[in-house]
């Protein structure tokens, strides 16, 4: 399980640095192919599992274009608004079943504490992804100030969701199995 949690960090490391010299250092499609196999190495087979896994290899193709074409590059294509807005969706799907299978995971172990704690991430996670979603969609009818100030605000929550989400499996990482029976015997 450790293992799991690991890929799984490493995938989101991927996914969260963007860093480009002619192509993509730490190319997205890898991060999702580290997250499938991560899945994989959390959970027994299920329909969450099979969904989670599915997609993050759906968005490890969907991705490619990253590896290709930056940010800026992508965006001055008309279908870049609608690629970007899908793939973030997509995102927030597959990140909503990878929370159901921890959360299935802890909950077969009887870890109530890391229940718990995966429960309010989960919830953090994609309430402030989700809103942001639905503020960028809207941002463009309103005062420029106001843009900005939205952008920044929701870009900066964004961001700090995203550190606590790689620092969360950073720490799932480090606990094994044997640590979660000791906790729950105390």
């Amino acid at each position: 399980m450790s293992e799991g949690f690991k890929h799984l960090f490493i995938g989101y490391l991927f996914l969260l640095i963007n860093i480009y010299i002619v192509v993509d250092i730490m190319p997205n499609f890898i991060g999702y192919i580290l997250i499938s196999s991560g899945i994989a190495k959390i959970a027994a087979e299920g329909k969450e599992t099979m969904r989670a896994q599915l997609l993050a290899i759906l968005l490890a193709v969907y991705s490619l274009p990253h590896f290709f074409l930056q940010d800026q590059v992508r965006a001055s294509y008309t279908w870049g608004e609608y690629y970007d807005l899908g793939y973030a969706l997509l995102q927030v799907i597959q990140v909503y079943f990878l929370f159901v299978v921890i959360q299935s995971v802890f909950t077969s172990l009887a870890a109530v504490k890391l229940s718990k704690i995966t429960n309010k991430i989960g919830i953090w996670y994609l309430s402030i992804h989700l809103l942001s979603l639905f503020t960028m969609t809207l941002i463009i009818n309103t005062l420029g100030m106001l843009q900005v100030t939205f952008l920044f605000i929701m870009s900066a929550l964004t961001l700090i969701i995203n550190i606590v989400f790689i620092i969360y499996l950073r720490k799932m990482q480090k606990r094994t199995v044997k640590s979660i029976a000791i906790d729950n015997l105390v």
